[in-house]
């Protein structure tokens, strides 16, 4: 009776202290979810040197993957944002890497896609007793309402493909995140086919990547542009990139 009562109170105190240990995470808007959904926002921090990182541009460095081998608890971005962490997942139980295909792993720009990592997440919480806040708190409580009137939108990355799709938008993607990417003639002659064709342009640029001149000059006054760092910042809310976005998409 006293050893099960001793190996009762050694996993209880074991279960405490891996609520109290620091998660690490190799993605700001990994630690963003996270830290809305628990009680201790202290328990997550971004592992130093991946803070502003734009993995199209660099790579990490050696200090990070240190940080890696020393974590007892690492969370990580889907595989395809990525893909130079392969296998790291395995080192600790407390380790979780969110489950994303290549076309969703922006999760953070999309309703459904946020709310799944949401879920994920707080499956993989709740069995190392992280005290988690209400559900009703969380990210699951709105979906993607159809556009009423559809926009005809230039993309400069496919992550935000699977929204336009589902709010009924036309949209043409560019692809100038790699910068060492040359746009073919082939590519800028249907943009300015297109261009011609409508009457009304949006374009969202994403301002954390490079974009030729060649696309800079399609950009005609009367054009309706937003401008903004889809990956986001380090402490806000991880549905304020979207919501920013999805208002540009719904104004007149």
């Amino acid at each position: 009776m006293k050893l099960f009562l001793c190996a009762a109170l050694i996993l209880l105190i074991s279960r405490h202290v891996s609520a109290q240990e620091t998660f690490h995470c190799t993605h700001v808007q990994v630690c963003n979810l996270a830290s809305s959904l628990a009680k201790n926002k202290g328990l997550f921090k971004m592992i130093h040197g991946l803070e502003g990182m734009n993995p199209h541009h660099s790579s990490p460095s050696v200090s990070v993957y240190k940080t890696l081998k020393k974590s007892n608890g690492i969370l990580f971005a889907p595989l395809a944002i990525e893909p130079w962490f392969k296998g790291y997942e395995g080192k600790s139980a407390r380790s979780y890497r969110l489950d994303f295909d290549s076309l969703n792993a922006h999760f953070w720009l999309h309703p459904k896609n946020l709310c799944e990592a949401e879920k994920q997440l707080r499956s993989h919480f709740i069995k190392f007793s992280v005290e988690l806040k209400d559900p009703s708190e969380g990210f699951c409580k709105t979906g993607v309402k159809k556009a009423d009137s559809k926009k005809f939108v230039v993309l400069t990355h496919e992550s935000l493909q699977p929204l336009l799709t589902d709010m009924g938008h036309d949209f043409f993607i560019i692809n100038t995140h790699d910068e060492h990417h040359d746009l073919s003639p082939k590519i800028l002659k249907e943009l300015a086919q297109k261009i011609k064709e409508k009457t009304t342009i949006s374009w969202i640029i994403e301002s954390q990547f490079h974009h030729p001149e060649a696309i800079k000059k399609m950009i005609k006054k009367n054009h309706r542009v937003l401008e903004l760092n889809t990956i986001g910042l380090q402490n806000d809310s991880p549905d304020l990139v979207l919501k920013r976005i999805i208002k540009f998409l719904e104004e007149k």
